[in-house]
């Protein structure tokens, strides 16, 4: 809509989706093309209606990279925006589900319960990073025990032929969209999400309540919320593959990981649903003040 009490910016500007989701946009003629689209160009629209015309009271991002941007390219107040991170169901999403669940899935798959198990999960694998995961993955010694498992929606086949070519076939699992994705949270041991842009990023912030340590990159909102080196690791630039690497083989040890993990945990509690809901409504009283 063109005008909106509180506008909900969820996804970063449009305008940095773009650069970063198709590369063709650092050229001209990208930028060009892209704007012809119907789309793209309607959302860029309404995106700058939206902003430069003040149809709003308050806005409210995800990250703070996402306030950033708004800053960046519409040069708002910046009393006008607040931070309300993502939030997670904390009883849905936890590390319990493990009991439940963790045998089963890795039985499925045919990982055995020496085995480290990575969890790549998303759509859209390009962004997302898992051609640097599957690089990375490549890095790690063939004697140590370990393999991926890819949830979600995507194309596979040239990140099977990278595999191939890698020679880590038997290494990686593609498990396709899974329904319910606390499952596999409760067979993994660490999360990747080497996203090469992402406004937040849900999915690490899940993996964290099932009390899994993640691996995620800077150009990610939730690196925000992570302690680097205390429930987690930020990768400086997503392509860096033996950097990822190196974090994955600190947490092969069992009780560095076990501990980490466990942070990460306590670290979900503060962004539980509950939590999230409280600073929505602040928001909204916030608001409902300013119309008396």
């Amino acid at each position: 809509t063109l005008f909106q009490d509180i506008y909900r910016v969820g996804g970063g500007c449009h305008w940095d989706y773009m650069m970063h989701t198709y590369p063709i946009m650092r050229t001209a003629f990208g930028r060009i093309a892209m704007c012809l689209n119907p789309r793209h160009s309607c959302l860029l629209l309404l995106e700058k209606i939206i902003f430069k015309q003040k149809r709003y009271r308050q806005i409210t991002c995800i990250s703070e990279q996402c306030r950033r941007e708004i800053l960046h390219h519409y040069k708002l107040p910046a009393n006008d925006i607040e931070i309300i991170y993502n939030g997670v169901d904390t009883d849905v999403f936890t590390p319990r589900m493990r009991l439940q669940y963790r045998d089963a899935v890795r039985e499925k798959y045919h990982v055995t319960s020496d085995e480290v198990l990575l969890l790549f999960v998303g759509s859209g694998f390009k962004r997302k990073g898992l051609h640097h995961t599957i690089e990375a993955l490549s890095l790690i010694d063939r004697s140590k025990k370990i393999k991926l498992l890819v949830a979600g929606r995507g194309r596979m086949r040239k990140y099977l032929k990278l595999a191939q070519k890698k020679g880590i076939t038997d290494r990686v699992i593609f498990a396709g969209v899974c329904k319910h994705i606390q499952e596999i949270y409760a067979a993994g041991d660490i999360f990747v999400f080497p996203s090469e842009y992402d406004a937040f990023g849900t999915a690490c912030l899940e993996a964290m309540a099932s009390g899994l340590p993640v691996i995620a990159s800077r150009t990610s909102g939730v690196s925000e919320i992570i302690s680097h080196r205390t429930d987690g690791f930020i990768i400086n630039h997503p392509i860096a593959a033996k950097e990822i690497a190196d974090y994955i083989k600190v947490l092969l040890e069992k009780e560095t990981r076990e501990n980490m993990g466990a942070a990460a945990r306590k670290t979900s509690e503060t962004f539980s649903f509950n939590a999230n809901v409280v600073k929505t409504l602040d928001i909204y009283q916030k608001v409902l003040n300013i119309h008396r």
